[in-house]
């Protein structure tokens, strides 16, 4: 008389979706699954773009970029080396802001000594209130409005110049660019 082994697989207990963030438009992030007993490693599946992970290891990150705010979830169960399976539960909710496409200061002027002009930085897309940096001291200034005039006056001709980013209110940025040169013309002395 023959004998047989069976081999009883302990299957995973729990996979759990996680990572819920808020990027900006153009950014990343990472998902997460944790697994939870079975044997590594895994194949799990996720909607919206993701798809199927083979050898996915627990607690791997999953580089996601979604261009609109996505809700991700596991579809269907996630499967051990074994083939012993559970179903994936959780979710990631990415929300995504838009981002500032331009950030473009002009202002072009000429004036005359002593006299004032405005820069103006136009910001397109993004959430204001907006954080800006002009040089030749004009410096940072927090809480801008797009197309708000920046009163300047300088004592002889100056090119004004965006120095770094612009930030919007939810942290996303966009390179300053474009410049405005103030002439300053001086007026006659007397004789």
């Amino acid at each position: 008389s023959g004998s047989a082994t069976v081999t009883v697989n302990t299957p995973p207990t729990s996979a759990v979706l996680s990572g819920a963030a808020t990027i900006c438009l153009g950014s990343s992030t990472n998902l997460v699954v944790t697994i939870t007993g079975g044997v590594s490693p895994y194949t799990v599946t996720i909607d919206n773009g993701v798809g199927t992970l083979n050898n996915y290891i627990s607690g791997t990150p999953i580089p996601v970029s979604p261009g609109a705010t996505t809700t991700y979830a596991i579809v269907g169960n996630v499967t051990d080396a074994n083939g012993c399976s559970v179903a994936g539960s959780g979710g990631a909710l990415v929300t995504v802001n838009p981002s500032p496409t331009s950030a473009v200061l002009s202002g072009t002027a000429t004036i005359c000594l002593g006299s004032i002009t405005n820069l103006i930085v136009t910001i397109t897309s993004g959430t204001g209130p907006f954080s800006i940096t002009l040089d030749n001291g004009v410096g940072t200034i927090n809480n801008y409005v797009s197309g708000t005039p920046i009163p300047v006056s300088p004592l002889a001709t100056t090119t004004y110049n965006m120095v770094g980013n612009v930030v919007d209110a939810n942290g996303c940025s966009v390179a300053g660019s474009g410049s405005a040169t103030v002439t300053v013309n001086t007026g006659p002395t007397s004789a």
